[in-house]
C-alpha cells in the first residue's frame, strides 16, 4: 500500500467526492413601482432604478436568511431577514444598511408578494428570478413606503 499516495490524496481532498454547495445569488435590476408622498419628498420617485443582488433563503448554502441589495452610483442599500421567510402577504421586520452621503443601519418592514419561479420551484439550477414586493420605512425613512419589481440572472 502506498501510504504517501493516500496522504497526498487526503491532504488535497482527492480521497472523497463530497459536493460543495455554493451561495445562490441573482444579479439584475430593481425598479420602484410605487412611492408615497413621504418618499417623494426625500427624492424617491416611482421609476427609480438600481442594479440589485438577491440571495433567497435556503438555496445552496445561503442558509435561512434572505438578502436584497441594490446599488446606484452614489449609494447602496441592503435589506436582510436573518431567518423569517419574506415571501407572503405579511410584512416582516428586516435589518437595513445603507451608505451614501453617510452610512447607517435601520429597521424596515418588507414582504415579497410574488417570486417567479416560486420558492418551491426555485432550485440551484434556476438561472433567473423575478420578485415583486413592498418595503415600509424604505431607506430608513419613517413612513416612506415603496413597491418594487426586480429581476436577475444567476451569478
Amino acid at each position: 500500500m502506498n501510504w504517501l499516495a493516500i496522504a497526498v490524496a487526503v491532504t488535497f481532498g482527492l480521497a472523497t467526492s463530497q459536493a460543495t454547495a455554493a451561495q445562490i445569488e441573482f444579479r439584475g435590476g430593481l425598479c420602484l413601482t410605487d412611492t408615497n408622498a413621504v418618499c417623494i419628498a426625500e427624492g424617491w420617485n416611482t421609476g427609480c432604478f438600481s442594479t440589485m443582488r438577491y440571495s433567497p433563503r435556503n438555496e445552496g448554502d445561503n442558509g435561512p436568511r434572505t438578502r436584497l441589495s441594490f446599488f446606484n452610483t452614489f449609494f447602496g442599500e441592503n435589506y436582510t431577514s436573518e431567518s423569517v421567510d419574506l415571501i407572503g402577504t405579511t410584512f416582516v421586520p428586516v435589518d437595513g444598511t445603507n451608505i451614501g452621503r453617510g452610512g447607517g443601519t435601520f429597521t424596515a418592514q418588507m414582504k415579497i408578494t410574488k417570486q417567479i419561479p416560486s420558492p418551491a420551484k426555485l432550485t440551484e439550477a434556476s438561472n433567473f428570478v423575478s420578485i415583486i414586493g413592498q418595503i415600509h420605512d424604505f431607506d430608513g425613512i419613517p413612513g416612506c413606503n415603496v413597491g418594487f419589481k426586480a429581476s436577475g440572472v444567476k451569478n
